[in-house]
């Protein structure tokens, strides 16, 4: 299993989609979560640019416009989605990893830059826990 976390300050470019999706083939990468996108809305041709080729699954939380935004995608050959949660500044997904089938949780965080916005943001997802 083999997951990258970036921030990428900013999706919109064509020169970052080709960076990650670089970095995707060389480590052989099977799941991205990628921060602070920048955009309100992701498609799935973003996605597929990224990637580099259409056997893909994401979760994008535009949150505020897109002002931070966080982007989860993976390849469906090895992961398989079962339940997911946003909120602000976090994607929780829950689903079946690889030929065994082993069951996984992976948080995507972009933390707000204040302490008291911090705070609300691990208290709620201490309360996903459950």
């Amino acid at each position: 299993m083999r997951i990258i976390s970036f921030n990428s300050r900013g999706l919109g470019g064509v020169e970052k989609s080709r960076y990650l999706r670089d970095i995707i083939r060389k480590k052989e990468v099977d799941m991205a979560c990628i921060q602070e996108t920048k955009m309100a809305i992701i498609t799935r041709e973003k996605c597929q640019s990224i990637w580099g080729d259409n056997n893909i699954d994401w979760l994008h939380n535009g949150e505020e416009n897109g002002a931070a935004g966080i982007l989860s995608v993976w390849n469906k050959n090895n992961f398989t989605l079962l339940k997911s949660k946003s909120g602000k500044g976090y994607i929780i997904i829950e689903g079946e990893w690889g030929e065994n089938k082993q069951l996984v949780t992976i948080v995507n965080v972009y933390s707000p830059c204040t302490f008291s916005e911090k705070k609300v943001l691990w208290e709620e997802l201490i309360k996903s826990r459950g």
